[in-house]
C-alpha cells in the first residue's frame, strides 16, 4: 500500500509511526508540485486540512485515481467537503 503524507504538524512522529508498518510505501510531500507525481499510485493521503484547497482537490481528481482514503491531521472537515469530498 502506498501512503502519501503531507504533514503540516507532527512530521517526525508521523514518519516514525508510518515507518514501522510493514508493507507500506511512504511518500512524503511538501507541496502541490511534489503531491501530483506521488499521488498517482497512492491509496491513502494523510494531509492537514489547512493545505486542502481547490488546487489540491483538482490534483486529486486528476491524478489520484487509486486514492481510497483521505485522513485529515486536524479536526474539521469543511475544507475537503467544500471541494467535493463526500462525507463519510
Amino acid at each position: 500500500m502506498k501512503i502519501v503524507l503531507w504533514p503540516n504538524l507532527a512530521k517526525v512522529e508521523l514518519l516514525e509511526r508510518f515507518g514501522k508498518i510493514a508493507g507500506v510505501e511512504l511518500a512524503v510531500v511538501d507541496g502541490l508540485d511534489s503531491l501530483i507525481p506521488a499521488i498517482a499510485e497512492a491509496q491513502v493521503l494523510v494531509i492537514g486540512q489547512s493545505v486542502y484547497d481547490r488546487r489540491v482537490a483538482e490534483a486529486l481528481r486528476d491524478h489520484g485515481k487509486c486514492l481510497r482514503f483521505i485522513q485529515l491531521l486536524t479536526a474539521g472537515y469543511d475544507g475537503p467537503q467544500m471541494h467535493g469530498v463526500p462525507p463519510g
